[in-house]
């Protein structure tokens, strides 16, 4: 299970808005990268949030055991994608990809990518400028998790994690007839939260990228009351740029281009 996080700064804010562009993104990016969908795409607005900067997209594609998600900023120029995939994939062709079809400043921006089989406890330091952590694991559950099972966990997960639900947790399984994964997601305000439970395997990947602090235990005690131990976790600092707004510069630079025609028309009548 291979985990890419890539942090976005400096990107062109009215593709950020683009819901049209957003779906194509995720279309395209997957067959760039040669990965498997297992449904369409989905985007849910965010648009009237109590913070005016945080408004913009949160839009998710499930992948055969794994996703591509994407949360934009529109107002801060910046978004944050994750690509999560049992399989192979090339980091550096969705690198490449985006900054062709989402272009973002390399210089401030930066991304990672994780084996998330590989056994790993470990938690980063976090700061107030941190957009939020991000939380993944991997747990051997005493039983088998059913879609029953892990729509309530999801949504249990989202109270534990104090945060704002901008829809209802979505559960699927890869494939009618002979399903390897049950998986879900539910998207909060600007984030999400996700499962992936390997059938044949009998393991549970799971992440929580939230957009603020969380008390850990009590989404840790969750996930230990429903599955048992983790076997592996891993907290991810994200964000460190998020606080940084557009330049003014840029404002006042469209404000000028959406005038010039009446510079123009007075400079023409002076003429005359």
């Amino acid at each position: 299970m291979k985990h890419m996080m890539m942090d976005c700064y400096g990107a062109i804010n009215f593709k950020l808005d683009d819901m049209t562009g957003i779906y194509d993104l995720l279309n395209g990016l997957a067959a760039e990268a040669k990965l498997a969908p297992v449904a369409p795409p989905t985007l849910i607005p965010y648009y009237y949030c109590d913070d005016k900067e945080d408004v913009g997209i949160s839009a998710y594609l499930f992948l055969k055991g794994g996703h591509i998600t994407i949360h934009t900023f529109s107002k801060r120029e910046c978004y944050f994608l994750d690509v999560m995939y049992d399989g192979f994939f090339n980091s550096e062709t969705i690198y490449n990809y985006l900054q062709v079809q989402l272009p973002f400043n390399k210089g401030i921006s930066n991304y990672c990518v994780n084996d998330r089989r590989v056994t790993e406890m470990s938690r980063s330091n976090f700061t107030e400028q941190d957009f939020g952590p991000h939380l993944v694991g991997r747990i051997k559950p005493r039983q088998p998790l059913t879609l029953d099972s892990a729509f309530e966990t999801l949504e249990r997960l989202v109270e534990a994690a104090d945060m704002t639900p901008i829809s209802r947790a979505s559960v699927v399984k890869d494939n009618v007839k002979n399903p390897a994964f049950i998986q879900g997601i539910i998207v909060i305000a600007q984030s999400h939260i996700s499962l992936y439970y390997d059938l044949a395997n009998d393991v549970l990947y799971f992440d929580l990228f939230s957009c603020a602090y969380f008390d850990f235990s009590k989404v840790e005690g969750i996930l230990s009351e429903m599955f048992g131990e983790m076997e592996s976790m891993q907290l991810v600092t994200r964000g460190d740029k998020y606080v940084i707004s557009r330049s003014d510069n840029v404002d006042m630079n469209i404000a000028k281009c959406s005038s010039r025609w009446q510079k123009t028309l007075q400079k023409g009548n002076d003429k005359k």
